[in-house]
């Protein structure tokens, strides 16, 4: 399997895990289905590239806002989306 099909394979499970629905849920701008993966931690860091706790089903709003306000979005996942024994293991996993 070429990087390419891990990778599309690891976000269609992850769209399927969150029933298509956009995790990040931004209020105003949200658009509710999700279309899109982001990955918390850049998929440049193989270690977490397609790790499930890295991974989060985004509407594309969602997602375009994640990129364009990164320590926000990481302040998001640590104190909102993941629990905090969730993000321990993501950050040991990434180190």
């Amino acid at each position: 399997m070429t990087t390419d099909e891990k990778d599309r394979l690891a976000s269609a499970l992850t769209l399927e895990r969150d029933r298509f629905t956009c995790r990040i849920a931004m209020p105003e701008i949200c658009g509710g289905q999700a279309g899109a993966v982001h990955h918390i931690h850049p998929r440049s860091i193989e270690a977490v590239r397609r790790h499930p706790l890295n991974l989060l089903s985004t509407c594309w709003a969602c997602h375009e806002w994640a990129h364009g306000n990164p320590t926000e979005m990481l302040d998001l996942v640590r104190d909102v989306l993941l629990s905090a024994d969730e993000w321990e293991e993501l950050e040991r996993r990434r180190s």
